[in-house]
């Protein structure tokens, strides 16, 4: 009412201005014809000016609750044009605001009732600035900032599917200056072989910060064969497992996988299949037990205990082959037994290679092979060609290699055969 009181005195000032003027006019010119116009004019003024002074903020409360009612953004701006606050203000940048409003049409009235009692609420309010005419009153719309953060740098932000920019090495973007509303926010970020979207419909209506994450993940492989190559989803990344780190992003979805290929001594191995989902680091690593590795390792295992038989037959340790000297010695010493007058003759029975319970791995660029055997053997006494004893005999060993110089050799050999469990028979 006050400003209603001051808006009406400043009009009634104008008036008496104009007054004095025509008064003047119809003085000076002493014409019946300018002295009606001059009345007619002054009377209009009058019934314009109060009716505008008296209505103009009732009105504008009227018609921007019609124009939120519609839908209608042209008449918006009939109303928002005229404040300095609103400049630079389009259509298309109202109609967040609009659909604010037809979402739950209650807050028309709530907004009416505020702007009525002179209060801002949603970010609106009424102001007015003075003029010749009187008191001229406008929809100010406060702007506001807009914080979206993801869990990438570099991903596209979109609002209502328009590019507003990327987020930067601290995952986030604002964005400033932004109309109150309702919008669709969109985030996007390229990934191997496909692009992580997300997407979330948002009420805007203060400086407030979103947080919308990327269903994805920074990758680090680490494996024992550090040199091989990474390969996703069966195509070669050209990053080797040492500098496989962070790399990125990928779905977290399980529709990614990763192997490793490592160039051996046998050729080409490949690794299982590692499928990426929530977890970042991820380790892959060869099963050389299910290569031609294995059948290697065998082959040599095979050879050293057939000569190990054919030296302690021979009584030369230099018959043992693939193996170190001091491992000689070991497994000489070992399964050789004292005699007297009659040689013992070793004869294997079986060797069972236990690759289940063995190992095959590389460590530091060696390759290494633990190795569990099983040997059945007899020791006998002859007699011109003619068995005259035999003892049945069993052990266990744990057969440690290494790949050197483009061959396997034994360098420890360890007995864990129990005893009691060792089968002896006499026949």
């Amino acid at each position: 009412m006050d400003k209603l009181r001051e808006s009406i005195t400043g009009v009634g000032h104008n008036i008496c201005s104009f007054y004095k003027r025509v008064k003047d006019k119809i003085i000076k010119e002493k014409d019946p014809k300018v002295i009606i116009i001059c009345v007619i004019a002054l009377a209009l003024m009058i019934v314009f000016l109060y009716g505008n002074v008296s209505s103009k903020k009732r009105d504008v409360i009227e018609q921007l609750s019609n124009s939120l009612s519609k839908g209608n953004e042209r008449a918006l701006m009939n109303l928002i044009e005229d404040g300095n606050k609103n400049s630079g203000i389009t259509k298309e940048e109202l109609i967040p605001y609009i659909d604010f409003f037809k979402a739950d049409k209650s807050r028309i009235n709530k907004l009416v009732s505020s702007l009525e009692n002179g209060d801002e609420i949603y970010s609106t309010k009424l102001e007015s600035k003075k003029s010749f005419w009187g008191e001229k009153w406008y929809v100010v719309i406060q702007k506001k900032k807009l914080i979206v953060a993801s869990n990438f740098p570099e991903a596209s932000v979109y609002l209502n599917d328009n590019f507003i920019g990327t987020t930067n090495t601290s995952r986030s973007l604002e964005i400033p200056n932004l109309i109150p509303g309702v919008y669709d926010v969109k985030i996007e970020k390229k990934a191997y072989n496909s692009n992580l979207v997300e997407e979330k419909n948002v009420i805007f209506m203060d400086n407030n910060k979103i947080d919308i994450p990327l269903n994805g993940t920074l990758v680090t492989v680490k494996s024992s064969f550090d040199d091989s190559n990474v390969y996703i989803n069966g195509e070669d990344s050209g990053i080797k497992v040492k500098d496989f780190k962070d790399v990125g992003p990928f779905p977290k979805d399980g529709s990614t996988y990763l192997t490793i290929k490592c160039n051996t001594p046998w050729g080409e191995i490949d690794s299982q299949k590692v499928y990426v989902e929530d977890h970042p680091e991820i380790n892959i690593e060869l099963d050389l037990k299910d290569t031609i590795i294995k059948d290697d390792v065998e082959k040599v295992v095979k050879e050293f205990y057939s000569s190990v038989f054919q030296a302690l037959n021979s009584e030369d340790k230099n018959d043992i082959r693939n193996a170190k000297d001091e491992v000689k010695n070991n497994i000489y010493n070992t399964l050789s037994q004292k005699y007297f007058l009659l040689k013992n003759d070793y004869d294997i029975s079986d060797l069972k290679i236990k690759m289940e319970n063995s190992s095959i791995e590389r460590n530091h660029g060696v390759y290494e092979a633990r190795i569990v055997v099983n040997v059945s053997y007899k020791i006998k006494k002859k007699i011109l060609g003619i068995d005259v004893k035999s003892e049945s005999m069993e052990k266990n060993f744990f057969t440690n290699m290494k790949y050197e110089n483009g061959k396997w050799i034994v360098y420890n050999v360890q007995d864990f055969s129990l005893p009691g469990l060792e089968e002896e028979k006499s026949n």
